[in-house]
């Protein structure tokens, strides 16, 4: 019976962990609204097994008009100039290509011993692009830096989850009506 309820409870919390709203962001400035959503970790692996991105999908609205952007992090310095373009390699060999919209930055922590570093860029993303993603996964991205390519196999079909549950989650937020007297 101890087993049991162990188990039960184990999957409750796993669940729960898993169940979590995503959007870390949502306020209201000058009449625009950002939303952010939390990133999502293990998307793809570049260069070798050892580097790994996340991927966030955001959005900017004034009044009708949406502006949505997929955030890369990539766990390594490089340098991705505004304009540079991301590839996504769509499983029926469409390719869609994006353009970064500011020059990348770069984080630096230290975790414990360890010294991690981010590597942070945006890249927008049409309505209809978001679209072509939804109706047919992604399986491989290139991102343009100063110096090379990065290319990455993406793992499973967590990239295309990933901007599908976020999408999903943006639009369910803007349901909500934000204000600037919000949390006053």
């Amino acid at each position: 019976m101890k087993r049991v309820i162990l188990i039960l409870l184990s999957v409750l919390l796993t669940s729960t962990c898993f169940a979590k709203a995503k959007i870390s962001v949502d306020k209201m400035k000058d009449g625009y609204r950002f939303i952010q959503t939390e990133r999502t970790p293990h998307i793809f692996p570049y260069k070798d097994t050892w580097t790994d991105a996340a991927i966030s999908l955001d959005l900017m609205t004034l009044g009708d008009l949406k502006k949505y952007s997929i955030c890369v992090y990539l766990f390594a310095e490089v340098n991705i100039e505004k304009g540079a373009k991301m590839l996504l390699k769509l499983e029926n060999e469409e390719i869609i290509e994006l353009v970064a919209n500011s020059k990348s930055e770069t984080i630096r922590n230290l975790v414990f011993t360890v010294l991690q570093i981010i590597t942070f860029a945006d890249f927008s993303i049409t309505e209809s692009q978001l679209q072509k993603i939804m109706e047919n996964k992604v399986v491989k991205v290139r991102v343009e830096t100063s110096i090379d390519n990065i290319d990455g196999a993406v793992y499973g079909n967590k990239f295309t989850k990933t901007i599908i549950d976020d999408y999903k989650l943006i639009e369910k937020t803007l349901q909500k009506k934000n204000s600037v007297y919000d949390d006053f």
